[in-house]
């Protein structure tokens, strides 16, 4: 049964990423990812209301920080989709592991070769 749900899943983002390449036609990248969060502020909003649960927090800095990186990262995924081929740019968004791993990698190796430039 989960992997039904991830299938669905993967279905569900690429809806969404003919959806925002149709929208692109008539918004800009700003309008899409605002419109988007509007919507599932309210949906998580009114769940939250329906539940009882409260809103406040202790870790709000640690909330903002990863909104902001959650939006910039939205913002560049959508902007991906709108300037690239759909194909191209869910491509490149599904293979962000890899990616991850090279920077990772390559940060990693940066102070040894550092090191080793200035020794000699």
């Amino acid at each position: 049964m989960q992997s039904l749900w991830m299938l669905f899943a993967a279905f569900s983002f690429s809806l969404m990423g003919v959806g925002v390449k149709l929208a692109s036609e008539f918004y800009t990248t700003g309008e899409i990812v605002f419109y988007r969060s509007v919507i599932g502020v309210a949906i998580m909003w009114a769940l939250m209301a329906s539940t009882g649960v409260s809103v406040r927090t202790p870790h709000m800095l640690t909330h903002i920080k990863r909104s902001v990186f959650g939006v910039t990262a939205l913002l560049l995924w959508f902007t991906s989709i709108t300037l690239l081929p759909l194909a191209t740019a869910m491509t490149l968004n599904y293979m962000s592991p890899v990616w991850i791993a090279l920077i990772l990698g390559a940060s990693a190796r940066w102070p040894a070769l550092r090191a080793t430039r200035t020794r000699s």
